[in-house]
């Protein structure tokens, strides 16, 4: 786990308008951290991504981080 700070800048400012920095910092993992706590494999992690069931930020062109507070959702669902 890690915290990532997610910048969104355009034209219209984005979605941080008036926010401060700790407002625009999110809790995230990874698609592999993520499996692991779910007790599933990366690639269902990949397919719940797919699917708009887990919510997920793509930072770069490669990495895929997912909200811890998603995941714990997802965790408490199942149990």
């Amino acid at each position: 786990m890690f915290r990532q700070a997610f910048m969104h800048t355009n034209r219209c400012g984005g979605p941080w308008v008036g926010m401060n920095a700790d407002q625009r910092t999110v809790d995230v993992e990874s698609v592999q951290s993520a499996a692991r706590r779910l007790g599933v494999c990366p690639r269902t992690v990949r397919r719940m991504i797919a699917d708009g069931r887990l919510p997920s930020y793509r930072v770069g062109d490669r990495l895929i981080r997912v909200q811890r507070a998603d995941v714990d959702a997802m965790v408490r669902r199942a149990s």
